[in-house]
């Protein structure tokens, strides 16, 4: 009775690790998706800064050009 009864407790033992390893597994999975999704942000933000810097330059270029124009009128 009493091996039986260690059998049970073994058991569960390894079924309660083997649900823990899985627990573990699924919050590494949730980590390296968020870590992901926080990487994929960031290139997005050093996009929009791209596409700021490029639309800074262009008004610039616009402005330099509007203003030689202006001077070739004098």
């Amino acid at each position: 009775m009493n091996s039986i009864y260690y059998l049970v407790i073994i058991v569960i033992a390894s079924l309660e690790n083997d649900l823990c390893l899985c627990h573990d597994k699924l919050l590494l999975l949730l980590l390296l998706l968020l870590l992901l999704l926080l990487l994929l942000l960031l290139l997005l933000l050093l996009l929009l800064l791209f596409l700021l810097l490029l639309l800074f330059f262009f008004l610039l270029l616009l402005l330099f050009l509007s203003s030689s124009s202006s001077l070739l009128q004098f």
